[in-house]
This record gives C-alpha cells, sequence and structure tokens, in this order.
C-alpha cells in the first residue's frame, strides 16, 4: 500500500483525490493508495513533531497552495529529515517547496542545468529548465502557471529517457492544475509508477488542460462558450437574473453539487442563475465576457461571488479600486458569499 500525504489549503483536491483512488483500486482490482491529510486551517502550528512524523510516514507528500512560512519551515524540516525514499510533488505557491521537489530522478539542481548542447532534446529540455526555474520563484508562480499549460504538452515528447523525472514531474503539474478525473486519474498512475516497480508499464493518458473559461450550465453539467449560444439552449423566462462567479477548480474537478443546490434553490424562488468561471484571479473577464450582451449591457440583476478571493485580485494582491470602478460602472449590487476574503495570517487561523 503506497501511502499519500496530501498538505492543503482546502479539501477540493482531497475530494478528487479520493474519488480517483477508488476507481483505480475498481480497475486494478485492488487498493494500492491510502491518502492521509492535513487542512492548513486545522493545522496547530506549534505541532511540528505531528506535522514531521505524518511526512515521515508518507511515500508521497503532495503540497497545494501553502500560505503560512511556520507551516513550510515544518515540511521542508520533515523532507530533509525523511527516513526512507519519497517522492515529493510541490504544487504550492511557495517557492521554498517548489525548490525541493523530488520526482523520481528530478531535483530542482537538475531544473537549473544548462544543457551542454543544442540537440533538439537539449533545446526543449533548456526551455522546461528555464520554465520551471521561474514558476520556482514565488513571485511569478501566478503569471507562469499558463505557461507549464501551454508549453508541456509541446516539448513533453521531446524529453529524452534520462530526463523521465521531468517529464513526470510537468505531467503530474498539468494534472494537478487541471483537476478532472482522466488527468487525475492519470496522476496515480505516475506515482504508482515511481514508487512501485511492478507498475512500470501502467499506461495512462496524457494530462490535458480544461477550457479556461466559460459558462457551467448546471442543468446538462456542461461548459458553454458563449451567452449567447447559453441562451439559445435555454428555455427563456423573466426571472431576475443572478451571475453566479464560482471558482474554476471547481468546475474541472466536478465538484459542483453545492453549486447546483444554490441554482435549484434560486430557481424555486423564481430567480434564474447564469454560472460564469474563469482561470484568471480578475472577476472582470467573466463578467465582461459571459454575463455582457452585445449592446454593452450586463444582463445580471446580482452577482454572487464564491470564489472566496476579491473581485480583482488573488490571495495576495488585491485591487480594491479597479473593483471598485468595475462594479460602480455595472451598478448592480455585488455580494461576496465569503466576506473575509484578505487577512492577516492569525485571522486566517
Amino acid at each position: 500500500m503506497i501511502s499519500i500525504l496530501l498538505i492543503s489549503l482546502e479539501r477540493t483536491r482531497e475530494r478528487v483525490l479520493r474519488r480517483a483512488i477508488t476507481q483505480l483500486g475498481e480497475e486494478l482490482g485492488g487498493d494500492v493508495f491510502e491518502l492521509d491529510i492535513l487542512i492548513e486551517s486545522d493545522v496547530v502550528l506549534d505541532s511540528r513533531d505531528s506535522i514531521v512524523n505524518k511526512i515521515h510516514k508518507a511515500d508521497v507528500v503532495i503540497t497545494s497552495h501553502i500560505l503560512t512560512d511556520e507551516l513550510v519551515d515544518h515540511i521542508l524540516l520533515g523532507l530533509a529529515t525523511h527516513p526512507k525514499t519519497f517522492q515529493f510533488f510541490p504544487f504550492s505557491s511557495s517557492g521554498r517547496l517548489m525548490r525541493s521537489v523530488r520526482v523520481g530522478s528530478l531535483r530542482f539542481g537538475d531544473i537549473q542545468t544548462t544543457a551542454p548542447t543544442e540537440t533538439k532534446e537539449n533545446v526543449s529540455l533548456t526551455r522546461v529548465r528555464s520554465l520551471l526555474s521561474k514558476i520556482a520563484d514565488e513571485d511569478k508562480l501566478a503569471e507562469r502557471l499558463k505557461d507549464l499549460m501551454t508549453l508541456a504538452p509541446k516539448v513533453l515528447r521531446f524529453i529524452p529517457g534520462a530526463s523521465q523525472g521531468m517529464r513526470y514531474f510537468l505531467e503530474s503539474y498539468l494534472a494537478w492544475l487541471e483537476p478532472t478525473d482522466e488527468n487525475t486519474n492519470s496522476l496515480l498512475k505516475i506515482i504508482l509508477r515511481l514508487s512501485d516497480e511492478k507498475y512500470l508499464s501502467i499506461e495512462y493518458r496524457t494530462p490535458s488542460s480544461f477550457e479556461s473559461e466559460g459558462i457551467y450550465d448546471w442543468r446538462s453539467k456542461q461548459v458553454i462558450p458563449s451567452l449567447e449560444y447559453y441562451q439559445n439552449r435555454t428555455k427563456p423566462n423573466n426571472f431576475p437574473i443572478v451571475g453566479l462567479l464560482v471558482p474554476r477548480n471547481a468546475v474541472t474537478s466536478g465538484d459542483t453539487s453545492y453549486i447546483i443546490d444554490l441554482a435549484v434553490k434560486f430557481l424555486e424562488n423564481n430567480i434564474e442563475v447564469i454560472i460564469v468561471f474563469s482561470e484568471t484571479f480578475d472577476g472582470r473577464k467573466a463578467i465582461d465576457t459571459f454575463l455582457t450582451n452585445r449592446s454593452g449591457n450586463c444582463i445580471a440583476d446580482l452577482l454572487l461571488s464564491l470564489t472566496g478571493f476579491p473581485l480583482v485580485g488573488g490571495h495576495v494582491k488585491s485591487e480594491p479600486q479597479s473593483a471598485s470602478d468595475a462594479l460602480t460602472m455595472l451598478d448592480i449590487p455585488y455580494i461576496s458569499a465569503i466576506t473575509l476574503t484578505h487577512q492577516r495570517k492569525e485571522e486566517w487561523l
């Protein structure tokens, strides 16, 4: 049994992983993974020994969007003193964790190495190393994620056998960024290949990208590419419209039950809902693209955000004046269902 420890800011990925682990167990005729999880907001940061012990028991450690320096310190201590061979997948906004990547033979020192010759393969490797070095810089992480998603599928086919660790890391990173059931299945199979020799030949599908933005049709559970197309396929009514901004990873992972429940409740009260998402931290893009008609008017009577982020800016860079200007132009009510989107570390914990 291969032990995975997930250390994460929130539980969306836990649900996706547990579902994929169950499905893979059915595919292989028996369970091969056990999953333990640490949620950052639940962790008592002075319980360093407990965190380190959990890391030591794991064969695979995955981190995702860790915010506090104290927790990063504990994780790095656990990795540095790990008593056995293990894999570390740092899908995280912390540059210090990114620099501790351990996937197969891949280490961060390999990422920074310059290819000695300009063969087709080494040129590709140099591009990948350059990109990963920039991603490992936490200040540039957000702007580089899309670069990774775009570049990885193009260059992976050029990665030579000696650099399979880099290939596995790129593919696993893409699978994590796009957490569909198929991609998560591929991630688990990559982990199997790295963790147990008897699974070296197991086949997996190359992870693929999901729509970067769109309208989520909660009735059909499909992503619709435009407002006009959505309106043509939806039975019209004269109900007021709520524009619902949701996290993209909820749509990609299929973790939409709470969103659908909310839409049903609105409809029961004669309120129509149009659900929109975008990969950016700028909610204005989703509003302009999917809630604005050809005349330039917003069709929503109210905006409701479930993203957990400010309307403009991510968890590290809010732009309240830009958000205020946009809402003034729209001249409709805006409600954030998660009201405390920016706070000090003590308030977060």
